[in-house]
Order: structure tokens, then sequence, then C-alpha cells
């Protein structure tokens, strides 16, 4: 089972003001409090927040145009929270959450989208064109 207390300081940490991927956490204990240590263990909500934070430090460095720094850091974000936020999207289908309200805002998995199509971009900038392909065949995949 998830401490409280050990996801409100991880919250505090390192989200830095946004609540986003907070308040998916929250939304996620609220769906089953029985079955939330089956749902996802607490490591990987340390990965899922990693994900989002990296995927949001890599967004910088795109605008930025760091092509090369944004692509590491999307590369690292879609490794630690591509499977919790899978995970994160199953159960919220199986609980019914509104699904345009899922697919149509950055508290569904839109960050992890926004992470792969963002690094086929990037890549393409740099005329990686065999792992932006790559990048646009694993984000057909989720």
């Amino acid at each position: 089972m998830c401490n409280s207390d050990d996801t409100t300081s991880i919250k505090k940490k390192r989200i830095k003001g946004s609540e986003t991927i907070l308040a998916l956490l929250s939304e996620l204990k609220s769906v089953d409090e029985e079955k939330e240590d089956e749902i996802m263990k607490q490591y990987m909500f340390d990965r899922l927040v990693m994900g989002y934070e990296l995927a949001q430090e890599a967004n910088d460095m795109y605008k930025a145009k760091d092509y090369k720094k944004s692509i590491e850091l999307y590369e690292d974000a879609i490794q630690n929270g591509r499977k919790p936020a899978m995970i994160l999207q199953e159960a919220r289908q199986a609980a019914n959450i509104d699904k345009e309200e899922f697919y149509n805002n950055d508290r569904g998995i839109e960050w992890l989208v926004s992470a792969f199509k963002n690094s086929c971009r990037a890549r393409l900038m740099l005329k990686d064109v065999d792992n932006a392909r790559r990048d646009a065949f694993d984000l057909n995949c989720i």
C-alpha cells in the first residue's frame, strides 16, 4: 500500500507547482483504495512522477532548440513514465473516467504522447530519420 505521506513528499519535491500529475495520482488512489497496491506500486508512482517531470524539462530544451538534450530527456521520460502511465490509463478506463476529458487534456497520457511526438520532431531536426521513424511507430503502440 502506498504511504500517502511519501507520495505527498514526492509531489512537493518533484513537481514544482504543477498539479497535473498530482491530480492523476490522487485520482488513481481514489479509484479503488483496497486495490491500490495491485494497481501501482510506490516505485511506479515514483517513475510516473519522474517521467512527467523529465518530459517537462525536455519540452523546455526543445523550445530552446537544444534538440540533442531534449531527445536525451524525452528518452528518459518515456523510459521512466511509459509503463506507469499506461497502467494509469487502464485504471482510469476501468473506472469509467470520462474518455473525452481523458484524451483531450494533459491530465491523461497527453504528456507521454507529446514526449514521443517532440522526440520524433527533434530527431528530424537532427536528420535522424531512422530513430524518428522508430519513435513514430512506438507512439502508435500507446
